[in-house]
């Protein structure tokens, strides 16, 4: 009798992984979502970026409750023509060139992500800016990329940036939903007063305005102040004013 034959070992199948990389505009959405998580927070980044430029009056308005549009404005130092095709996409920044100077910050903003997140969110986002000496400025418009798609030439009262962000929340239609509630319009509008009114006060040299289609009762102008005691009486009135006592701390708290 013949010997049966041995059995043949087949090669086994790999076994498939479960982890796959995210496309780069998933990773781009959710990045943009987090830093961009309200109406106040895009204010807030685009505020601090107009406060980085050296303004002295930053114009805020915001049509229904900022979900449609917000235009901040400012007199600012602008945008040079060099940086513009790189003012969006994310980590670039003029603030910081390794992670060791953050010791000596002087900025708001440091990361190069605001703009970034707010071109992943929003449906649109224009620029209009002018640096001091040039004699007209130009206009332009990002994708959520944060790559400039179109570039015109515009008029320019003096020098600085108007950025306009229009269709919020598009990309995010949860957040969308959320925000669109009549209660959160109405308590975004709010905030956003509350961070300009703390700006009014930390920096008294600084003009301010808000200006709400929705809420015209918070629409709110605070004039350049001379100090600290000026800036809360135009912010907080006089009242707040009088119940309030001058405190002077030392230069280095941990040594007091």
């Amino acid at each position: 009798l013949g010997r049966a034959p041995l059995p043949v070992a087949l090669p086994m199948a790999a076994p498939q992984r479960s982890l796959t990389a995210l496309p780069a505009s998933t990773v781009r959405l959710l990045t943009g979502a987090q830093v961009v998580t309200s109406v106040s927070r895009v204010v807030k980044e685009l505020v601090e970026n107009s406060i980085d430029a050296g303004a002295t009056r930053i114009e805020v308005k915001l049509v229904d409750g900022g979900l449609d549009k917000i235009v901040v404005e400012d007199n600012g130092s602008g945008i040079r023509a060099e940086d513009v095709h790189y003012v969006a996409q994310p980590h670039y920044t003029s603030k910081i060139s390794c992670f060791d100077d953050i010791a000596s910050l002087t900025t708001l903003g440091f990361r190069g992500e605001g703009l970034s997140s707010i071109c992943a969110i929003a449906d649109q986002v224009e620029i209009s800016t002018c640096v001091e000496g040039e004699l007209a400025g130009r206009s332009y418009r990002w994708d959520a990329k944060g790559q400039v798609v179109s570039e015109s030439a515009t008029s320019f009262d003096g020098h600085g940036t108007l950025i306009t962000v229009a269709g919020l929340f598009k990309h995010t239609p949860v957040r969308k939903r959320v925000y669109s509630k009549p209660k959160a319009k109405k308590t975004e509008v709010n905030n956003v007063q509350d961070l300009l009114f703390s700006y009014a006060i930390c920096r008294p040299q600084l003009h301010f305005t808000l200006k709400s289609d929705r809420n015209p009762q918070l629409n709110w102008t605070k004039q350049a102040a001379s100090d600290l005691r000026e800036a809360v009486l135009n912010v907080l009135g006089l009242s707040v004013l009088r119940s309030l006592r001058p405190m002077t701390f030392p230069p280095d708290s941990d040594t007091a």
